[in-house]
């Protein structure tokens, strides 16, 4: 066995992560300017990160595209599987902060609270799976793009029943081998 690499990346992006009584990972995610946050559950299922909104409801916390001054409307609607429903959301680009970490302008999709999906257990989801479809980068293509980390990777560290962190662009090397 021979280890990938033997040095640290220079370039990893470090979140922390709260895992709740129904092992749900979520992270703090505020979107657009003024921000509005909430917490977001983590899916290596999906590539695509989501949020739920609230659009007719000026006093819900939810992220609502109406309100930010940064928000764009890329006009396009794609379908998205959560817990087993299948549902059309529209997609939209703003500012995204992930763990008070600034990650930049990204593409994500809006599900109404409306649909049948909505939970009020999280407030969206960061996408961490892989996609076929270039014309919307996943969080990790997104960094990668902006050469925020050296490798297209993520781990995620469970430090005690309720604390974890997720680290994007690199992983343990003593700990892993090829």
């Amino acid at each position: 066995h021979r280890i990938l690499q033997q040095h640290p990346s220079e370039f990893i992006l470090s979140f922390t992560v709260i895992r709740s009584e129904n092992n749900v990972l979520r992270s703090k995610v505020c979107i657009g300017s003024p921000e509005r946050c909430g917490m977001f559950k983590l899916s290596t299922i999906s590539s695509i990160m989501w949020t739920f909104s609230s659009p007719n409801d000026t006093s819900s916390p939810l992220y609502n595209p109406k309100h930010s001054n940064t928000s764009t409307n890329l006009r396009t609607s794609i379908q998205l599987s959560e817990n087993a429903q299948h549902i059309e959301a529209d997609l939209y680009e703003d500012s995204i902060s992930i763990d008070n970490y600034l990650i930049g302008r990204l593409n994500f999709a809006i599900i109404p609270t409306t649909s049948k999906v909505y939970t009020d257990q999280y407030d969206g989801a960061i996408g961490l799976g892989y996609s076929n479809d270039q014309s919307i980068p996943s969080l990790l293509e997104h960094v990668d793009k902006k050469n925020l980390i050296d490798y297209n990777v993520y781990y995620i560290n469970f430090y005690s029943t309720d604390k974890a962190s997720l680290t994007i662009g690199n992983f343990p090397h003593d700990s892993y081998y090829m």
